[in-house]
């Protein structure tokens, strides 16, 4: 990595405040036409509670305006992602196995930064000599030239390569607060507690794309106009329980399902289950994050304690495609032995387990809702007690 960098700050009567940055870096790890980019930054600010006019006797004690707008580059690949590495394997000449060589990686010489261009308005307030502070902030930031593996024709040699393709968005709100030195008593204690929220959406693919799916155990759509990497699945909604429902149902199954196989939502309406069936469940994006703490003291007791939490999230559990499915590859979990359909459990929700044919519809409907569940939580995440001790003549 080299770098080169300059910046000027500009102050002026503690009131209006400037600063600019820029810089090039080159980074080895991209192509040998591509291997710098250029990235400019610009910051201003007013300390509004320091002009004449302010009242300076007033509840608010303190009132700044931001505004910044950046942008930085993102080299976080491979080493030799944009060159053409040779791989060994062996082959078959004249009757006989020998080593050869091939190439398994394609070649990108233009292969560049990924940069992310942000704009952040901010506004600050302090009440009660500052004992209260206050900060709201709404950003929005465009990330161009994803660095992402895109599929290509097979007949190229290769089934994807690395490039600059797309544009992503993200947006929100971040809001925090803090209370200091508050007293009752002889208990004194600090309060703060912060907020944010985030949305994301792909504003542009590569050329001619709309769409991307890839799978990970599940299915995961990328689609322009959407969150990034959303979970893209069937909606299991019961299980077949005779092969009567099977050949009954006006819907018409996945292919090969059997007695004990998962029941598919129909979600387009089109009367048979097709992979057009898949739907949108969520993604690993929150829509909010949340956090909040104390620190309290009572003569020589202090204690401590932060919480952090998060709301909106979905997570695929992984463990469960091999220890829920039925299919035998794994010991099952007690859960799954308790809740499979079965003669002996007729009211069960999951499906039936099958270690010797395990159908092709059983197979497909791995990629499920069973998979998916929320991530929501609420943490603490430190917490400290402490006692001071007096020094003793």
């Amino acid at each position: 990595l080299e770098s080169y960098f300059g910046r000027l700050q500009y102050d002026y009567g503690n009131r209006y405040f400037l600063s600019g940055s820029y810089r090039v870096d080159g980074s080895s790890r991209f192509g040998v036409n591509t291997k710098y980019g250029d990235f400019a930054s610009l910051s201003a600010g007013w300390t509004i509670s320091n002009e004449d006019f302010f009242p300076q006797n007033g509840p608010i004690s303190f009132a700044k305006l931001r505004y910044s707008w950046g942008q930085t580059g993102n080299n976080q690949i491979g080493n030799f992602a944009a060159t053409s590495l040779i791989g060994q394997d062996n082959y078959v000449l004249d009757s006989k196995l020998a080593a050869g060589a091939f190439i398994n990686t394609a070649p990108n010489p233009n292969l560049s930064w990924e940069t992310n261009t942000s704009s952040n308005f901010g506004l600050d307030f302090g009440f009660l000599k500052n004992r209260l502070l206050f900060t709201a902030e709404y950003y929005i930031s465009n990330t161009t030239d994803l660095l992402l593996n895109v599929p290509v024709p097979q007949q190229s040699g290769f089934s994807s390569s690395l490039q600059n393709i797309g544009e992503l968005q993200n947006k929100g709100f971040e809001f925090e607060a803090n209370a200091k030195d508050f007293k009752i008593g002889s208990l004194t204690f600090d309060i703060n507690a912060n907020f944010s929220t985030t949305q994301n959406k792909v504003l542009a693919l590569g050329p001619g794309q709309n769409q991307i799916i890839t799978s990970n155990r599940i299915d995961f759509l990328t689609k322009v106009g959407l969150p990034i990497s959303q979970m893209y699945v069937y909606d299991l909604i019961g299980v077949y329980k005779s092969a009567d429902e099977v050949n009954s149902d006006p819907i018409k199954p996945l292919s090969g399902t059997e007695k004990g196989d998962y029941i598919v939502r129909d979600a387009n309406g089109d009367g048979k289950i097709t992979p057009d069936d898949r739907t949108i469940v969520g993604d690993y994006n929150p829509d909010f994050t949340y956090g909040f703490g104390f620190n309290a003291n009572y003569k020589n007791f202090d204690l401590n304690a932060q919480f952090f939490g998060i709301e909106g999230r979905k997570v695929v559990d992984y463990f469960l495609y091999t220890a829920e499915t039925g299919e035998g590859f794994s010991t099952p979990t007690k859960y799954y032995f308790e809740n499979y359909y079965s003669e002996r459990n007729p009211n069960g929700h999951l499906r039936s387990p099958d270690f010797a044919s395990y159908s092709s519809a059983a197979r497909l409907t791995n990629n499920g809702t069973q998979m998916v569940h929320d991530g929501d939580y609420l943490r603490l995440r430190s917490l400290q007690l402490g006692y001071r001790f007096t020094s003793v003549q």
